[in-house]
């Protein structure tokens, strides 16, 4: 049997689980930080390529705009101020020819209640394929004005009416008559 014995004023203390312990959590935090500098190094050199095209798409845009500046004053001249007026007026020709009048009353037919008659209607072209129809409708009740508007609201080619007024029978006419005028969309297809 073995016994041991320090007879040292101060016993010496077995310290390597520290050393050891604290060696692999420095060498960890050596590897973190080579992690995070090559990380920081990336992202810096990526962001200056950034720094640098957006630099150059900045110049572009200066180009582009000093360009847009030039023909803009080029279109104020009154040479070309009549050629723009002149397109416009030719082009809102064509697309009031491209209405198809045909098409507009099948359509109408189809929603039409029985006693509800349309007195007038003038078209506006607004976007691609769509224009709006102002209406003025006259019927004998208003209960059959309204089943037209749920239909238009209903409808696939028709949306949006927007009743702008609305006249209600006189009294003491023989034919007495609702008549409304209202905006609708319409989408030729």
């Amino acid at each position: 049997m073995r016994i041991e014995l320090n007879l040292a004023t101060r016993p010496t203390v077995n310290r390597r689980r520290f050393y050891v312990l604290a060696g692999s959590g420095v060498v960890l935090l050596l590897v973190l930080a080579v992690v995070q500098a090559a990380s920081l190094a990336r992202s810096w050199s990526s962001g200056r390529g950034f720094g640098d095209r957006t630099a150059q798409l900045r110049a572009g845009i200066d180009t582009l705009e000093t360009e847009q500046g030039a023909l803009e004053q080029d279109l104020q001249q009154p040479q070309a101020r009549d050629v723009i007026d002149r397109s416009y007026f030719l082009n809102s020709l064509i697309l009031q020819k491209s209405v198809s009048w045909t098409q507009i009353f099948m359509d109408l037919e189809k929603l039409m209640p029985d006693r509800v008659l349309v007195t007038s209607i003038r078209p506006e072209m607004i976007e691609n394929n769509q224009m709006r129809l102002d209406m003025a409708i006259q019927g004998e009740s208003v209960p059959q004005v309204l089943e037209f508007l749920r239909r238009i609201e209903k409808s696939d080619k028709f949306g949006s009416p927007v009743v702008s007024t609305e006249t209600p029978p006189a009294r003491g006419e023989k034919e007495a008559s609702v008549k409304v005028s209202l905006s609708v969309l319409y989408v030729q297809k």
